[in-house]
């Protein structure tokens, strides 16, 4: 993907660490620049499960897991999948199937 179409600003949703008496942590987050593309496919989730997905995301090469969360446009999203695709230069995308 070339870089001038990631337009679109997808705030990163991190889970936040586990505190010392195992209460959850809060959550921090990033906005980058990314593309998010509204289209449906068939996706298996981290449980192994068949669902639908509703969205493709596109963005820079960072450190994220299933357990993150997306935001975009007032609306959170849940990443089904990851994987990591290289483009015609050096640099390297992220692609997210998300719920």
């Amino acid at each position: 993907m070339i870089a001038t179409y990631a337009h679109d600003a997808i705030t990163i949703v991190a889970p936040g660490t586990a505190a010392a008496w195992g209460e959850p942590g809060t959550p921090t987050s990033t906005t980058v620049r990314g593309r998010f593309e509204f289209r449906t496919r068939l996706v298996n989730n981290p449980a192994g499960e068949m669902v639908t997905a509703k969205a493709l995301v596109r963005i820079p090469n960072q450190t994220i897991g299933l357990d993150y969360k997306l935001q975009f446009r007032s609306v959170t999203y849940i990443i089904l999948s990851i994987a990591e695709v290289k483009d015609f230069s050096t640099v390297r995308w992220l692609e997210m199937w998300v719920q």
